[in-house]
């Protein structure tokens, strides 16, 4: 019998309704929030099209990657997973469209070219905490 290995394809979509407007949440990327919502213990990021960023959680692992695309509709990043007890996880791609609508912004993220069943599991998980953890900065700032 041979073992069995996961070469699929898996992909995560998450949405949440905030109660703020698309450019709120937008600068919640911008200035880095977003990135500080992961507990990285280090960030470095540029935060224009094509430029890296870099998310360091002592002895843990390493995010890093970089900003595929930046519009006022959304972002595109390419997201590399090193660490974490995890396999590597290599050009896998998130992207964050924000939609107004009637006072409120619909977040949807979509976490797509993941290789391994278990970093799906492990990645939906973490993206809805930070999702949550971006509500609570919402909530603080007002």
């Amino acid at each position: 019998m041979q073992p069995m290995t996961d070469t699929g394809s898996h992909i995560v979509v998450l949405t949440k309704v905030y109660s703020a407007d698309r450019s709120t949440l937008f600068n919640l990327f911008r200035d880095g929030t977003v990135f500080k919502l992961t507990g990285a213990d280090n960030i470095q990021s540029v935060f224009e099209t094509g430029g890296p960023f870099r998310l360091t959680f002592h002895n843990r692992g390493v995010i890093a990657g970089r900003f595929i695309e930046i519009t006022d509709a959304g972002i595109t990043l390419e997201w590399n997973v090193d660490g974490f007890k995890m396999r590597p996880q290599t050009e896998t791609i998130v992207e964050i469209s924000l939609v107004d609508d009637a006072g409120k912004c619909t977040l949807t993220l979509v976490h797509k070219n993941i290789v391994h069943e278990p970093s799906a599991v492990v990645k939906r998980k973490a993206w809805a905490e930070i999702l949550d953890d971006i509500e609570r900065e919402l909530q603080d700032k007002r």
